[in-house]
């Protein structure tokens, strides 16, 4: 491939995200002005937690 075919294929796919991106925000937009703002927190996973996780389910194995 030439080098110019390269930028080209680099900008379609620019255009392509964007037009994606574009797409999901009307999407969110639409929700929200249905159901209110999307106001959820990521969710909290702790080093402690899947530490918990993993010990459990040895336990489980073992039995």
């Amino acid at each position: 491939m030439r080098h110019w075919q390269y930028e080209i294929e680099i900008a379609l796919q620019r255009k392509m995200i964007y037009e994606l991106k574009q797409g999901l925000e009307a999407k969110v937009k639409l929700y929200e002005d249905k159901f209110g703002p999307l106001d959820i927190p990521p969710a909290d996973i702790s080093k402690s937690d899947v530490v918990n996780e993993n010990t459990e389910s040895t336990k489980v194995e073992q039995k």
